[in-house]
C-alpha cells in the first residue's frame, strides 16, 4: 500500500519521464497504471489474506516492512532528484556539490530536435537507472512473507 501511495503521490513526476513524453497515454502506460500496479503489486497481500495460517515472527515482519519502506523512499528520492535537476536545468547542487550532467540531443519520430539532461552525479552517478534496483528490492521485501 505504501508503494501504491507513493506511485500516485508522485504521479506528476511521471509526466517528465521519457515513457510519457514518447508514448503519451499509450497502452503500456494505461495498462501499468490501471491494472499492473493495483493488482500485481498487491497480489502478495491477497495471498496472505487467503492463507491465515501463515506464521512468522513479528520482528521478521517489521524488518521486511522497515527495509521495504527504505527501498521505496530511496526509489522516490532517485526519481525526484532527476526531476528537480532537470527542472533547474542542471544549475543546482546534488549532495552538496554542483550537479554533473551531459546535455544530449535526440530526434523525435517526426524529426524534431530535442534536448535532455543526462545526470551523472548523485544517485544517477552511481548507476544508470539505479531506481530499478530499489524498486526490485522493495518488491522482494513484500514478497518474502509469502515464502515463509
Amino acid at each position: 500500500m505504501i508503494y501504491i501511495t507513493k506511485f500516485f503521490w508522485w504521479e506528476g513526476g511521471y509526466y517528465k519521464t521519457i515513457d510519457i513524453m514518447v508514448d503519451c497515454a499509450g497502452f503500456y502506460l494505461c495498462w501499468g497504471c490501471l491494472v499492473w500496479v493495483p493488482s500485481v503489486y498487491t497480489i502478495n497481500s491477497t495471498y496472505l489474506a487467503f492463507h491465515p495460517e501463515f506464521e512468522t515472527s513479528n520482528l521478521l515482519l517489521l524488518t521486511y516492512l522497515f527495509l521495504g519502506v527504505i527501498c521505496i523512499y530511496i526509489n522516490y528520492d532517485i526519481d525526484n532528484q532527476r526531476g528537480w535537476i532537470r527542472k533547474a536545468n542542471g544549475m543546482c547542487d546534488v549532495w552538496g556539490k554542483p550537479a554533473e550532467f551531459i546535455t544530449a540531443e535526440y530526434f523525435t519520430s517526426e524529426g524534431d530536435a530535442k534536448q535532455s539532461i543526462l545526470i551523472h552525479s548523485g544517485w544517477w552517478g552511481m548507476a544508470r537507472h539505479i531506481h530499478y534496483v530499489f524498486e526490485l528490492l522493495a518488491a522482494w521485501m513484500w514478497s518474502f512473507p509469502c515464502t515463509s
